[in-house]
């Protein structure tokens, strides 16, 4: 009974006076039973409230101790205690009764003045306390000055301090006690009817800055303590401690420090030297649009509210002036001292929203530097659970489990943020026989089939409970649940293992933090991040430049969740200082869902503007007005449109942009909300089926390496997010709108389902959640680049929000020209070292289980997905030859837009014909042979010539290896003006780099005018041995021009450039839109793309027709081709007879009775890509016709 378990440590009991509020008997007031009770004298005033029943139970224990230690009555006072019991408890009922009048009329009388009093009293023993405090601390300070002072004039020149933040964010799907687990690691009480999470809980961001103190304990971090004082007293403690070396000093930490954020944040290139007296000059301020009633400010209006502070601490942002040296607190240093190097933790909880339309958001937040706790209800895991029931919690563990896993894992260094399993609704799953069957069906479900996310997952490791795989938490119990105390103690020890707590962080960016912390605006500019750091003495070295420290700065506390910066072109003007005022919550508010979420911004925009919100709710279209009604009150409404078409949120729809009322026009496709139920439209049946699977890179690599994959084994093992689909089908609808002219709006979509058209060639995009892929079905003959291009678009979503899972497209081992519903065969892999395409390269067999396909058994059944030039060789002519860098940017995106432009248009009446060598280019393989044929036999080559394309020959010399690009330039320089060659015309399409828009509508800058040093002009007037050399031979090879080759000796890398640089072209820096808004990146694609395309058809047309392509229709020229039209329309396929004469006139085929081998007439059935009944009626035709 003298002991106190409440905090499973011993405490002391005693008596505690009521009445003057001291310990001890000694107050005078002990002889009182009214004012005396058992309390525990550790714990202190902690237990008087009541907060912990452990102290009435030890109080009776003590009791009833003290009452068999007292004395015996005599007879005598027992007697007297028989005869008095009446007139004793009447005595004591008077006396009390008087005492609570007497007390009543006390308040009644002077409740204010006794307020009155208390609060003096109160204030005047913390003023006091404060006294004491201070007297001891300056009598520390006085006893250590000397040395305290040595130590920081050593290091404060370039004094730094591990950063002690890191987050817990929290996931759990909706309605699992998620946001009620949140609440109790808080210490907040229990509510029973809580609404679900819209997004992220930004409450939660505001109120759950938490410090961990050692033992588990948590407290709200008090935010008016300055974190550059605390860093600044964690460096001096560190060095007297011992931790610290004159060697790490002089090592510059913000050179290292950077170093670490570009391993882990960055892609920009090694850190290297470069002067640190550039400058920044804030770029013009594009207008943003404010709230639907109120007029748009002006760009001078923009500037004035840019710059204008919500605070004092933000009052000098744009000024350069420095803020005096770090002043040292002494205090704060000899408290540091006292912890023993048991410095508390800082996190941030975050409540990530439950509901599916929400994951699309997370990944903008999942890094490395975070714990994430997984909540799941432990009734799905119950004897009494549904097999549904079962199925979908297993399946909504294993979704987090990877998301965690491939959002975290880095794989240099084989580590990933830990993961916690947490249990909820213990109060009803309270059985510890449970428990243990619920933590057995996880380690046979995770564990045992190696799932790569199970070695960070953390167990319980309490003696009670040991084995224990998850955490079993009541919430109705907050932090008195023993489970959840031992959750956070461990969270705690496992943060401290975690390497970036240790990171030692500059003072000098911790100042910086510090005033972005106080300032009050959500978001500013670069320009005004950079006015900042140079006020806190920024650069750290004068070898560093300035704007490149505080990029780095900014992309690790980025990283740790403080403030949201991306270092690309649209948006590295624009540093995020509230991520949850400025994003979360207007995304939150766009893309949740109307029948599930009432929000008061949906509630106004439904009554102002009825017929734009149904538009939005049932369709998924929302237009720029009504955006305006849900962001009123926010400032930087354009620069939150660009970061959400950037993160697949919006897909602008470009036909409704270029209206001429463009400004109150834009529209854009919300994927997310789009309609759940299937279009009826959509009932075509496909020609070709294939399946886009996903899976951790461990696990491709395997499936790559077979080269052949189970559709059960995807569904099951594979990872397929369900953010995928909708980002993926936005890709496809933006690419839809360079390429064709088919309007969205009249296109009927859906959450799962979307027609899309690329150029001429349509396909289906379905997203199959049973089977844990997307399928591609294909609605016409004849795919060609369809299954590439949506494999590459996949690629590029996972890239922007999964990076370590990796995809690949499948196709059915029967050719995927059946049905596949409830189908669960062998898919045959297209990528990869052992998939399609490339043993069709080197013709060799497919195997098939125990089953090998021989090479023309796969050509003949696999037709529709290999290029055309691996079923039939390369054509005899092609009207356009595409030549780019791969860089995975404009160049990109123009040349693919170009080819399916193009293959839309017609040349003298027949289809024109596009080389675009994507494999070639994308793998990096040696094909410069095929290239040289393809050129040769094409009438005009279109390079693209920019920045990028030109880097990589800046750095060429005499003796470098052979650039592809390159190579294929000077071929051209030779192969033009030739009377020999086909080649008559060079259309270069030219741009500088890419920028954010410019106040005159254009996205690039001019070639020949950049600052960047990558010009023409710039390149190096040197001549490449090698790439001459196989000049000559591909030369000697296909005509023997022994002229061109003398032309090209003296010719240098830059000489080649500048002659392709001369022809008339495109320059792409003159083109502009005409409305700078969010759209406009996308129009301005579009806009190349189509002014590109009409140039070149205009060129085309004007030049002579070749001697291999009659100026005729296609039913003319088939008919020219002798038996082509006969067998063409004998076998229903007119409409085909376009491709059909474009195969015959590329091998220079006058009848359809040169097909003369089996050979070539298979080859050119597999280049129509017909299905097995038409190909077997096309051959029989031709058979007979040739007879």
């Amino acid at each position: 009974p003298n002991k106190c378990r409440a905090w499973g440590i011993g405490h002391a009991y005693g008596y505690f006076c009521h009445n003057c509020r001291t310990w001890g008997p000694t107050c005078g007031h002990g002889d009182n039973p009214t004012y005396e009770s058992y309390a525990c004298v550790g714990c202190k005033g902690r237990l008087i409230d009541g907060r912990f029943k452990a102290a009435d139970k030890w109080k009776a224990k003590a009791d009833e101790m003290k009452a068999k230690l007292a004395p015996s009555p005599s007879p005598a006072e027992v007697a007297e205690a028989k005869a008095k019991p009446e007139a004793k408890a009447e005595s004591e009922a008077r006396a009390k009764r008087a005492a609570e009048e007497e007390k009543a009329r006390a308040a009644a009388a002077g409740r204010g003045k006794a307020q009155a009093d208390e609060e003096a009293k109160s204030k005047a023993k913390e003023e006091a306390k404060k006294k004491v405090q201070d007297a001891g601390a300056a009598e520390a300070v006085s006893a250590e000055e000397s040395e305290i002072t040595e130590v920081w004039e050593t290091i404060k020149a370039d004094a730094s301090a591990p950063f002690r933040y890191s987050k817990i964010s929290v996931v759990g799907q909706g309605r699992a006690g998620k946001t009620a687990f949140c609440d109790a690691l808080q210490g907040k009480k229990h509510k029973v009817d809580l609404e679900s999470t819209v997004g992220i809980d930004n409450v939660t961001l505001q109120v759950a800055k938490t410090e961990l103190e050692a033992g588990g304990e948590w407290r709200p971090y008090d935010s008016s303590r300055s974190e550059l004082e605390e860093a600044a007293a964690r460096a001096v403690c560190e060095e007297l401690r011992g931790k610290g070396s004159a060697g790490e000093r002089l090592e510059q930490p913000a050179d290292s420090m950077m170093e670490w954020v570009r391993q882990q944040y960055a892609s920009p290139p090694h850190l290297v030297a470069q002067p640190a007296q550039s400058t920044v000059t804030p770029p013009p301020p594009s207008p943003s649009t404010s709230a639907a009633a109120a007029p748009t400010p002006s760009p001078a209006e923009r500037r004035e509210e840019a710059s204008a502070p919500a605070a004092p601490a933000s009052a000098s942002a744009l000024h350069s002036e420095e803020v005096g040296p770090v002043k040292l607190n002494a205090a704060l240093v000899l408290e540091h001292t006292k912890r023993g190097g048991k410095e508390p933790l800082r996190v941030l909880l975050w409540d990530f929203g439950g509901q599916e339309v929400f994951y699309t958001l997370h990944h903008l937040f999942m890094t490395r530097e975070s714990v994430y706790v997984i909540t799941f209800s432990m009734e799905w895991f119950s004897p009494t659970a549904s097999a549904e029931m079962l199925a979908e919690g297993e399946c909504f563990l294993q979704f987090w489990m990877n998301s965690a896993h491939l959002h975290t894992w880095d794989p240099k260094t084989q580590t990933g943020s830990p993961i916690f399993l947490v249990g909820t609704h213990k109060d009803q799953i309270g059985s510890r026989v449970e428990h243990e069957n619920i933590s057995a069906r996880l380690f046979k479900l995770f564990g045992q089939g190696s799932h790569p996310a199970w070695r960070l997952v953390v167990p319980m490791q309490a003696k009670q409970s040991s084995g224990l795989h998850f955490f079993p938490v009541d919430n109705t119990k907050g932090q008195d649940d023993e489970v959840l105390r031992e959750l956070m103690a461990t969270m705690e020890r496992t943060v401290e293992a975690e390497a970036y707590v240790k990171k030692k962080v500059p003072l000098k960016w911790v100042a910086v933090y510090e005033e972005l912390r106080r300032d009050t605006r959500t978001a500013i500019t670069f320009a005004e991040l950079c006015a900042i750091a140079r006020k806190h003495k920024l650069p750290s070295s004068a070898d560093v430049a300035l704007e490149l420290e505080v990029k780095y700065m900014a992309l690790f506390f980025s990283g740790l969740g403080f403030i949201m910066y991306h270092d690309e072109p649209s948006l590295s003007d624009l540093v995020v200082l509230d991520p949850a005022k400025f994003l979360i919550e207007p995304a939150s508010t766009l893309i949740c869902n109307p029948s599930l979420h009432v929000i008061k911004e949906h509630s106004t925009a439904r009554k102002e503007q009825p017929v734009l919100y149904e538009q939005y709710a049932s369709r998924g279209i929302v237009d720029k007005r009504l955006l305006q009604s849900f962001w009123a009150g926010r400032t930087y409404h354009q620069e939150l449109e660009v970061l959400m078409i950037k993160f697949g949120l919006l897909v602008p729809l470009i036909s409704s942009a270029t209206s001429p009322t463009a400004d109150s026009a834009v529209q854009y496709l919300v994927p997310a909300l789009l309609p759940e139920t299937r279009p009826a439209t959509h009932s075509m049946e496909a020609k070709l089926t294939c399946f886009l699977a996903c899976a951790t890179e461990d696990r491709m690599d395997a499936w790559e390496r077979a080269g052949v994959v189970s559709l059960s084994e995807v569904t099951h093992k594979g990872f397929y997010p369900s953010g995928l689909f909708p980002r993926l089908l936005g890709k496809a609808i933006s690419t839809m709108q360079q390429t064709s002219n088919r309007p969205v709006e009249s296109m009927d979509l859906s959450a799962d389902c979307a027609e899309v058209l690329y150029g001429k060639y349509l396909f289906r995009l379905t997203n199959a959640r049973d089977e844990g892929c997307v399928r591609l079905e294909i609605l016409v003959e004849s795919s060609q680049l369809v299954a590439r291009t949506v494999l590459d678009q996949a690629r590029a979503v996972l890239a922007e929000c999964v990076k370590n899972l990796r995809c690949n497209i499948g196709v059915p081992e029967d050719g995927g020209r059946g049905r596949y519903d409830g189908w669960a065969g062998r898919l045959v892999l297209l990528d990869g070292e052992q998939g399609l395409w490339r043993k069709a390269e080197r013709k060799e067999s497919v195997w098939l289980g125990p089953h090998e396909l021989p090479w023309l058994r796969v050509r003949e059944l696999f037709a529709g997905f290999l290029p055309p030039h691996l079923l039939a060789g390369l054509l005899a002519f092609y009207h356009v030859f595409l030549s780019y860098r791969w860089t995975q940017g404009l160049d990109d995106a123009l040349v693919e837009g170009l080819f399916f432009a193009l293959c839309n248009e017609l040349v003298h009446g027949k289809p024109l014909l596009v080389f675009w060598d994507k494999n070639r280019l994308e793998d990096g393989r040696d094909f410069q042979t095929d290239f040289a044929v393809a050129l040769t036999n094409s009438r005009m080559i279109v390079p693209v010539v920019s920045q990028k394309a030109l880097a990589r020959m800046k750095a060429l010399g005499p003796n470098s290896g052979i650039d592809n690009l390159l190579l294929e330039w000077t071929l051209a320089v030779a192969f033009l003006g030739s009377e020999s060659k086909e080649l008559q015309a060079c259309f270069p399409v030219m741009f500088g780099g890419e920028q954010p828009a410019s106040e005159n509508g254009t996205f690039v800058t001019n070639l020949f005018g950049d600052s960047s040093g990558t010009r023409p002009q710039d390149l190096p007037e040197v001549r490449c041995a090698k790439v001459h050399a196989k000049v000559q031979e591909l030369l000697s090879n296909s005509h023997g021009d022994s002229a061109a080759s003398a032309d090209l000796a003296p010719l240098t890398v830059r000489g080649t450039v500048e002659k392709i640089t001369n022809f008339q072209g495109h320059p792409c820096w003159k083109s502009a839109v005409r409305e700078v808004d969010a759209t406009a990146e996308a129009r301005f694609k579009k806009l190349l793309i189509d002014e590109a395309t009409k140039k070149i058809v205009e060129v085309l047309e004007k030049m002579p027709p070749s001697r291999t392509c009659a100026p005729t229709t296609p039913t003319a020229a088939a008919a020219e081709v002798e038996g082509l039209q006969q067998v063409m329309e004998a076998c229903k396929l007119s409409d085909r007879v376009g491709d059909a004469l474009a195969w015959l006139n590329g091998k220079q085929c006058d009848s359809v009775a040169e097909l003369c081998d089996a050979e070539m007439e298979q080859a050119f059935v597999d280049f129509l890509q017909l299905g097995e009944v038409k190909a077997k009626a096309l051959l029989k035709k031709l058979r007979k016709w040739s007879q």
